[in-house]
């Protein structure tokens, strides 16, 4: 066994050393310096709350499926010499994580494309030792935005939600049918399993239904709401809802922690919600969205291509056979395709997932736990 050393006493150390190569000129003296890796790690863990070695076995080597890869912790003392050189064992594990590649199990295609049901995984389904968060059901009848609609809205507040630490915030549009524990997508259990075992942070969902004007002979107002290319929506959610939420739970306010979400015509009226407000919302999940039915076309391709890179992060989901696929006009496959190929061009920080079936919650509902870990994963920069 040998002493260990404190690493706070190690950045220290490092922090007031001058170091050997101090004065020389490119390339006459190379040293390597373990300092810097002191401060990232001791900035991983008061960020995260866990240990480096947690945090690289819950970020890198779990999701790698990494069976004979681990990361040393503190208390593991199994190589000599730590005053010479104690990062020698971490370093090492780094390198080899490296030139990794995930390979996918075969998955045989199915001949029939338009008759697609996809199974729901484990993070889907109500999991043993998972602690279930509150959900609080509200209605809104005094909006400025739409006047004389009604509408019910979800608060769904994790188990590990704890009013001194600001929670993330994901909106999601359709409410009840995004929400529904029996349904396609199941929000709520969704995000208890993933901040469960930590691969989101903690975030409030708040599931908004449409408006619809009681009594009236054509009561809904989802298409005028959610196909409108302008920003009375957002600014819906901005005035009306969410303060509502803000009230009763403490939200993070950097937009970077806000994300929004919807199907069909959802997932259009997400997109254009944060396409015009990225100082609020700048994640994105649409899934079969519906720009083929916005009143004036499609403004996406056109727009992405000819407007400054905004800081949006974008999971799209599309369908084979969605509505109208092989037609020439209105076809959801098409004009999800094209807005896909716009954000390619521009450099984009999206993922677009293609899957078989028709205009069907199905695959989004099932693709919604990693869509939310690809949305919420480390920026790469």
């Amino acid at each position: 066994m040998w002493p260990t050393r404190r690493r706070e006493s190690r950045v220290g150390r490092g922090s007031t050393r001058t170091p050997a190569a101090a004065g020389k000129q490119p390339g006459e003296r190379f040293e390597y310096s373990n300092g810097g890796f002191h401060r990232a790690e001791a900035i991983i863990e008061k960020v995260t709350g866990n240990s480096l070695a947690e945090e690289i076995d819950r970020r890198i080597v779990r999701p790698l499926g990494l069976t004979g890869t681990h990361v040393r912790s503190a208390e593991d003392t199994g190589y000599p010499d730590l005053d010479e050189n104690p990062l020698r064992p971490r370093m090492a594990i780094a390198v080899r994580l490296l030139p990794v590649t995930i390979e996918m199990p075969y998955q045989p295609l199915p001949i029939d494309q338009s008759d697609v049901r996809y199974v729901h995984g484990p993070d889907s389904a109500l999991q043993p030792g998972v602690p279930a968060g509150e959900t609080v059901e509200l209605e809104w009848r005094g909006s400025e935005v739409y006047p004389g609609t009604f509408r019910k809205f979800w608060v769904h507040v994790p188990a590990q939600y704890d009013p001194a630490e600001p929670a993330s915030l994901m909106v999601f549009q359709d409410g009840w049918w995004y929400l529904d524990p029996a349904g396609e997508v199941r929000g709520a259990v969704v995000l208890d399993n993933l901040i469960h075992r930590g691969d989101i942070p903690v975030t409030i969902g708040v599931f908004v239904d449409p408006g619809v004007f009681p009594d009236a002979e054509n009561p809904k107002n989802r298409n005028n709401e959610y196909d409108a290319f302008d920003d009375r929506y957002v600014t819906f959610l901005l005035t009306e809802i969410i303060p509502q939420v803000a009230e009763r739970y403490t939200l993070a306010q950097s937009p970077e922690r806000w994300g929004i979400c919807g199907g069909s015509s959802g997932g259009n009226c997400a997109f254009t919600a944060a396409w015009l407000r990225p100082d609020k919302f700048r994640r994105i999940i649409g899934y079969l969205s519906s720009f083929a039915q916005m009143p004036d076309g499609n403004p996406y391709p056109d727009l992405i291509s000819r407007v400054p890179r905004k800081p949006l992060r974008i999971f799209m989901q599309g369908g084979h056979r969605d509505l109208h696929w092989n037609e020439p006009q209105w076809n959801w496959l098409a004009e999800n395709l094209r807005v896909a190929a716009a954000l390619a061009e521009a450099g984009y920080d999206f993922r677009l997932v293609l899957g078989d079936g028709g205009h069907s919650p199905n695959h989004g509902g099932v693709l919604l736990p990693d869509a939310l870990r690809w949305l919420w994963r480390p920026s790469e920069d």
